[in-house]
């Protein structure tokens, strides 16, 4: 080699590539988590301007549960019928099972991905009907998809495209289980 020999050598040079890598891919993680963080904050702001009516008190079940107001449940309607389904933040435990009828479903998700998922479901559904005939609740509570519509479960059908959608809930009130049926006829 010579003495005068300038510039990096090929291992100087991936070393630097390395370290440019590493370090945006910290910038990119940091930036997603806070912005995650941040659509979080706006669909809990959301959440809390709804439930702040002090007419509908919080009612406890027989296993001292907290069940939804019947605020929480006219929102969460209008979340699915005005396609406004970030609005569902606030209201979503923090683990949400989502369950396709005739499939395996989605599993366990985030709030923030279930709420995308019941994005998806609805958007090109609008005549969702959340008063539905006890005949045809009685129907879905006996078939085979009979635990995705207990008696408190909040429950619509699009009568254009008859897909059906469920909301179950914890014990803090909180959606915790959504069901979706892309056909009526599914739930058998």
């Amino acid at each position: 080699m010579y003495k005068n020999e300038k510039g990096f050598s090929l291992v100087e040079g991936l070393l630097v590539v390395v370290a440019i890598l590493v370090l945006g891919f910290g910038a990119y993680y940091v930036w997603n988590e806070n912005n995650a963080e941040d659509i979080t904050t706006s669909t809990e702001e959301v959440s809390v301007d709804t439930k702040s009516d002090e007419n509908n008190l919080t009612t406890e079940t027989e296993e001292n549960c907290t069940a939804p107001t019947s605020s929480d449940i006219e929102s969460i309607e209008a979340s699915i019928t005005s396609k406004n389904t970030a609005g569902l933040g606030g209201y979503m435990a923090n683990s949400v099972n989502v369950v396709l009828a005739s499939s395996s479903g989605l599993g366990n998700q985030t709030a923030e991905q279930a709420i995308g998922q019941i994005t998806s479901f609805v958007t090109d559904t609008s005549n969702w009907d959340f008063d539905l005939p006890s005949s045809t609740l009685g129907k879905y509570s006996s078939s085979s998809y009979k635990e995705y519509f207990p008696e408190d479960a909040v429950v619509g059908k699009d009568s254009t495209t008859t897909k059906v959608i469920s909301f179950n809930f914890d014990c803090e009130g909180e959606i915790d289980t959504v069901f979706e049926a892309l056909q009526e006829k599914l739930i058998k």
